[in-house]
């Protein structure tokens, strides 16, 4: 009976709640090509943001939950090499923003050793 009322109780109150529609918004250069798109409900990123830069060449394209970042986030150089990527999984970032090694890698692959001499 406690299950019954409670699912009643959940099944009213999603009814009354406003039903809110995704909208996709763009933005665009001087030039024409596109600068920016993304996925809202309300004021609120939900779903995919992409942006490029003035040349149509693609930049970020980041995941919004609600208006949070959530899921992949990743963001290219202008040759397409990838710079930016991380995943946002419950407001933690996991994996790589501007990494860049702090010493050259050597041939085989682990950091090659960089001897300073006293003169």
């Amino acid at each position: 009976m406690r299950t019954l009322f409670l699912l009643l109780l959940i099944s009213a109150e999603l009814a009354s709640a406003p039903v809110r529609h995704v909208e996709r918004r763009s933005t665009y250069w001087p030039n024409g090509h596109v600068k920016t798109q993304a996925e809202y409900v309300g004021d609120l990123r939900q779903g995919e943001y992409r942006s490029w830069r003035e040349d149509g060449t693609l930049y970020e394209l980041r995941h919004y939950d609600r208006g949070r970042e959530s899921g992949v986030q990743q963001s290219w150089e202008r040759d397409g090499t990838l710079f930016l990527n991380y995943e946002m999984r419950n407001g933690r970032r996991y994996g790589y923003v501007n990494a860049k090694p702090c010493l050259p890698s050597a041939a085989d692959g682990t950091s090659a050793v960089i001897e300073s001499r006293a003169q």
